[in-house]
């Protein structure tokens, strides 16, 4: 759906730019970067399971990148490929136009990939109260945790996902947050 809704915009702004998606392997990931850049292109959109390795390809990060610890913009530009992330800062901005307020309240994320990572410590600087993190993989939960623990945020937690360990922590939760792939393509069916 991603270049769909951006090319929309892309057209909306008087922009002569054009948004494609193409399927990248972890394998084939550095050489997509140099491939961009030779072609002459402004800039990559990362997605999952991408986020976190692109950073090895790149040659500087923004502070944004640095802070979350993912990136899912790449600029390209004078041969020189700069990392961004905007994830943070787009589900805080979202939640804000939709009325819902991160200071003080408390969030349940789903996930320990790069996206929760991200959000993870964008909710923490935004003043969240608590954020909780529940994954399949307990250990991954923990590590962000920990960072974000580290950047002196005291209110994270990290939990299995379990149907009762979730259904506890949604009894007090003011956001819920999906971080996961389910839902998208190719589980684009699946809750």
């Amino acid at each position: 759906m991603t270049p769909i809704l951006q090319n929309a915009a892309l057209r909306q702004m008087g922009l002569n730019v054009v948004n494609v998606a193409f399927h990248v392997t972890s394998e084939n990931l550095g050489s997509v970067v140099k491939g961009a850049q030779g072609l002459g292109l402004l800039g990559l959109m990362v997605t999952i399971p991408h986020k976190v390795a692109v950073m090895d390809y790149l040659d500087e990060l923004d502070e944004s990148a640095r802070m979350m610890g993912t990136v899912n913009l790449v600029h390209l530009n004078n041969g020189r490929a700069i990392g961004y992330n905007s994830d943070g800062y787009a589900a805080v901005r979202s939640l804000g136009e939709a009325g819902v307020r991160i200071q003080a309240g408390r969030v349940v994320l789903i996930g320990a990939g790069g996206a929760a990572r991200c959000l993870a410590k964008r909710f923490a600087a935004e003043g969240a109260e608590e954020v909780l993190i529940f994954n399949r993989t307990p250990s991954r939960a923990q590590s962000i945790a920990d960072e974000v623990q580290r950047e002196g945020f005291k209110g994270i937690g990290a939990f299995e996902l379990t149907e009762t360990a979730l259904a506890g922590a949604l009894v007090e939760a003011d956001i819920l947050v999906n971080a996961t792939s389910v839902g998208m393509v190719p589980q684009s069916e699946e809750t």
